[in-house]
């Protein structure tokens, strides 16, 4: 992906290697990760330790964590951070469904204005996209 845009100056291509991602914008602090790593409880002070100009620059902002993985929603706010697990679009995996699991399946799309941190959110679950096809 990064050859193919990399003469294309509106387009930013991550190729770090690290299991962490951080993205500022404005006053606001986005984490993602997909999940299998550190716990939750453990994000909000890796990012600070791993984004420490952009955790100053957050300080009057909203900091987030948006994560996979466990494929279910659960929101979970730690002192000066949100930790949101996300439900995945994936239909279940034999092992998962042998094992019980029946996520509801959909995605978000959040938008962040740069001062007020979180607008406004707007959801698609699998049977509107089904609906949709």
């Amino acid at each position: 992906m990064a050859l193919i845009y990399e003469n294309e100056p509106r387009v930013t291509v991550a190729t770090s290697p690290s299991p962490y991602w951080f993205h500022g914008f404005g006053a606001n602090l986005i984490g993602t990760t997909h999940g299998d790593g550190a716990k939750g409880k453990d994000l909000p002070l890796l990012m600070a330790v791993d984004a420490p100009a952009l955790w100053l620059a957050s300080e009057h902002g909203s900091r987030v964590w948006f994560v996979g993985h466990v494929h279910h929603k659960d929101v979970k706010d730690y002192p000066g951070v949100t930790v949101e697990y996300c439900r995945t679009l994936a239909a279940p995996d034999i092992w998962s469904h042998a094992s019980g699991y029946r996520s509801k399946r959909d995605m978000q799309a959040v938008t962040y204005h740069r001062v007020d941190g979180e607008v406004e959110r707007h959801t698609c679950s699998m049977r509107s996209l089904d609906r949709a096809a």
